[in-house]
């Protein structure tokens, strides 16, 4: 043990209490723990609190219900054309630069745009396409459903009792949309 510095004998000395000698050479001596437990226990621990951060911060960022889509102008790659969302091929949002900037919804389920004024209702006002060629329009008040209502050349055609011809510009022959009103006319029956 000569070549054992005083203070590195010192320092041997009190570890050789608690651990047990496995290598000595040169200027240094290796020690190993008999409690290999704890060692193991603590890199268990290590990464279970890795875990449980990772989960916390990935639930926070998924748990969000807006998306901030930022860009640059001019476009590095080209022009942007369209945007979409949806999981295809099941459904399809799209927001189109051409045509004048035209939605288009579809799908498996019934697509339908939301309209709302605050944030504390789902909606004040919903679009819905109930059906194939049936739109449907709730939530507001003054107007409940409408429906298409085939005309010829020649003759009168009425809307349904309740209904009342939308401000729509007709044809000769075609469809007028009829709409329901939510505050009929006194005496109207409706």
């Amino acid at each position: 043990m000569g070549y054992i510095s005083w203070l590195t004998w010192n320092t041997f000395r009190l570890l050789k209490i608690r651990d047990k000698i496995v290598d000595r050479s040169f200027n240094y001596v290796m020690i190993k723990t008999e409690d290999k437990k704890v060692s193991r226990m603590t890199k268990f621990l290590k990464i279970i609190a890795l875990n449980i951060f990772i989960i916390t911060v990935f639930s926070v960022a998924f748990g969000q219900e807006q998306i901030t889509i930022t860009t640059y102008y001019p476009s590095p790659y080209g022009s942007y054309r369209e945007l979409g969302w949806g999981n295809y091929p099941n459904t399809k949002g799209t927001l189109k630069a051409d045509q004048g900037s035209s939605i288009e919804l579809g799908g498996s389920g019934t697509p339908y745009i939301d309209f709302f004024n605050n944030m504390s209702s789902n909606y004040n006002a919903r679009i819905i396409l109930a059906g194939d060629n049936e739109l449907r329009i709730d939530g507001i008040t003054r107007i409940n459903t409408c429906t298409l209502v085939a005309y010829g050349v020649r003759g009168i055609t009425y809307c349904p009792n309740c209904y009342y011809v939308t401000s729509l510009m007709g044809t000769p022959t075609g469809y007028m949309v009829c709409c329901m009103v939510g505050n009929p006319p006194g005496g109207s029956g409706c």
